[in-house]
């Protein structure tokens, strides 16, 4: 069986710092530290054109090519997955912390009832957390599909747990939610390196196979 491929850390992911690896040793809510990640932010796979008729000469593949290219991409398509579940992963680290961390601050305004205009301890939770999308000013620059989950999740738990339904659902800008899509893409397409890629390969977007 192939060992799986290790990711490697390369600059340039995203830009905003959520949920940057510096911030990774911050303290959990129960006061323990967050592990540490193994570096995720490049992904290594090999070439493989006979995975698909539209990338080779079909007719001349034998079955065990076949079979091997189709192994390869499930492979390539399971590591990439384990990409973003540990963006998932850091950013359930990250959710809320400051609300601890500045314990303090967050009671402070709190008992005053956090009434606009914003405090100054909400500016900054705004600031330093990815998840507030239907917030003025809260959406990142470069939100992506983890900040949409860490929103949606954010809703659904604090409503159930504080009034104990939903009520009304969860909306979002269908352009931030455009915006989040086309940099999931970029970010997984950033991080995925072919190791020799073919020369003067054809061009092909988005294959779904």
């Amino acid at each position: 069986m192939r060992e799986p491929r290790r990711m490697r850390r390369a600059p340039g992911a995203h830009d905003s710092p959520a949920p940057a690896a510096a911030s990774i040793a911050a303290p959990t809510a129960t006061g323990a530290p967050i592990p540490l990640l193994e570096d995720e932010k490049v992904i290594r796979i090999a070439t493989s054109p006979t995975a698909d008729t539209r990338t080779c000469d079909f007719a001349s593949v034998t079955r065990e090519q076949l079979l091997e290219s189709s192994r390869q991409h499930i492979e390539d398509v399971r590591v990439g997955l384990h990409f973003f579940a540990q963006m998932l992963y850091r950013a359930g680290m990250m959710h809320d912390v400051d609300k601890v961390t500045d314990i303090d601050g967050f009671h402070d305004d709190f008992v005053e009832g956090m009434k606009p205009p914003f405090t100054s301890w909400l500016e900054r939770h705004y600031s330093l957390n990815r998840h507030h999308l239907a917030a003025e000013g809260g959406v990142p620059n470069d939100v992506n599909l983890i900040d949409v989950l860490d929103y949606i999740t954010d809703c659904v738990m604090a409503a159930k747990a504080r009034s104990g339904e939903l009520g009304r659902m969860i909306e979002i800008d269908p352009k931030v939610l455009e915006r989040a899509f086309d940099n999931t893409v970029r970010i997984l397409n950033t991080a995925v390196v072919v190791e020799n890629p073919p020369v003067d390969g054809p061009e092909l977007m988005a294959l779904e196979r």
